[in-house]
Order: structure tokens, then C-alpha cells, then sequence
């Protein structure tokens, strides 16, 4: 039963694959074309977003070149989100914490039920990567056995979160909550913690200066600067 409700409440957005994207998502989708067209970021197309979201739209726009793969990309990480809270609730909690947790964010992430005009203007936006992202490090950071690879996982997440929204670097201090709620043993060992976090800190501190420096290399530093920060 929650299975088929989970699945009705997700199959609720398959109606936005007929909703034309708008201007915000239309302003990403060209910009990631001029990326992927091997143009330098802000320099084809110029927007006040990190260039996160461009790429991302690139990528999109390359797969399927038509506007309606900005419901379907909302509508995929929508139910993967879904899919990485049951998974959390059954590594740290309970099953019918999961589904629960899945359940109310479909109903109520859903732009068509929350926001006017069935949410069009908000869909495929940021956030709706950032969630992916940031439940996903929080799905790795539940992991019983956390290795090495759980922990850079962790971090090239948060890293990921940063390039779409700088403010999403907040995140950071509840993936280190649930690394020090969630302990790889039976009880929590601060020195134990605070290697982990050196492990995700040095992965998504990879991930915030390896495009910087690919920026810079393209001259176009300036342009993120006043783009993203000075406007």
C-alpha cells in the first residue's frame, strides 16, 4: 500500500511533461547550450546563477532537446529524493520513518499543488538539485559501514551543491550532524569524527576550487565574480 501511494503521489507530476519551460529555465537551458557549444562561462550567456545549473541544463539539453526535459529532470530527482529518504530511514531509523518522510515531501514538494500556475516558474529550479545533492550525502552519511569512498562521496555532494547555490554551503554542518548522530561504530568517537570530516572536507574543497581553477584558466573569474557576488 505505501508503495502504490508513494508511486501516485510522484505519477501526480507526470501532467508538467506538457508544461513549456519559463524564463528562468529558458535563460539555463541557453546558457548550458553555449557551455556545451565550448563557449567560457558568462561570456556566451549571462546569468547571476553559479554555473552549476548551466551545466547541468547543458547536459539536460544534449540528452533531449526539447523543453519538456525540465519536468522530467524535476520530476526524475524528485523521485530519487523520495527513494534516498526510505533509504535513510531504514539505515538510521525505521521503514515507515522512510516512506513517511518520502510521502510528505512528495505531496508537498510538488510545485503543481503548492505554487501558482501549477508551478511551472519554480520547476527544474536550483533547489531541486540542491535536495537531490544534499539528501543523497545524507543517504551516504547513514551508511552503517561508512568507508572512504561513502565519505568523498559526501563531499563531491556538498561540493555540488555549492556550484548551484554559494548558500548551499550550510548543508556542510548537517552532513557533520549526521556524521557525528550517525557513528560507523556503536558510539560516537570524536577523533574518529573529525577524520571523517577531514575526508569530506578534502573532497568538496576539490570540488569548489577545481572549477575555479578551470575558470581561471578561461579568464573568466571576473565574470563569476561580478555575476554571482557583486550583482
Amino acid at each position: 500500500a505505501w508503495c502504490v501511494l508513494l508511486a501516485a503521489l510522484w505519477l501526480l507530476r507526470v501532467p508538467s511533461l506538457a508544461q513549456p519551460m519559463a524564463s528562468d529555465q529558458g535563460l539555463y537551458a541557453y546558457a548550458g547550450q553555449r557551455l556545451m557549444a565550448g563557449d567560457a562561462p558568462y561570456a556566451g550567456a549571462w546569468d547571476q546563477k553559479p554555473p552549476g545549473i548551466h551545466v547541468i541544463y547543458g547536459v539536460l539539453w544534449a540528452l533531449w532537446p526539447h523543453e519538456s526535459v525540465v519536468a522530467a529532470a524535476d520530476m526524475a530527482a524528485a523521485g530519487a529524493v523520495a527513494w534516498l529518504l526510505v533509504i535513510i530511514g531504514r539505515r538510521r531509523l525505521d521503514e515507515a520513518t522512510g516512506v513517511a518522510a518520502a510521502a510528505v515531501y512528495l505531496f508537498f514538494g510538488n510545485p503543481a499543488l503548492t505554487q501558482r500556475l501549477g508551478g511551472v516558474f519554480v520547476r527544474g529550479q536550483c533547489e531541486t538539485f540542491i535536495a537531490l545533492a544534499i539528501t543523497g550525502a545524507l543517504a551516504l552519511a547513514a551508511t552503517h559501514d561508512r568507508r572512504r569512498g561513502h565519505l568523498l562521496g559526501i563531499g563531491v555532494l556538498l561540493g555540488a551543491a555549492f556550484w548551484l547555490k554559494y548558500n548551499a554551503a550550510a548543508y556542510a554542518v548537517t552532513a557533520a550532524v549526521a556524521l557525528a548522530c550517525w557513528p560507523r561504530g556503536m558510539a560516537f568517537e570524536p577523533r574518529a569524527w573529525v577524520r571523517e570530516l577531514a575526508t569530506v572536507s578534502a573532497a568538496g574543497l576539490v570540488m569548489v576550487l577545481a572549477p575555479i581553477a578551470l575558470m581561471a584558466l578561461t579568464g573568466s573569474l571576473s565574470d563569476l565574480y561580478l555575476a554571482t557576488i557583486a550583482y
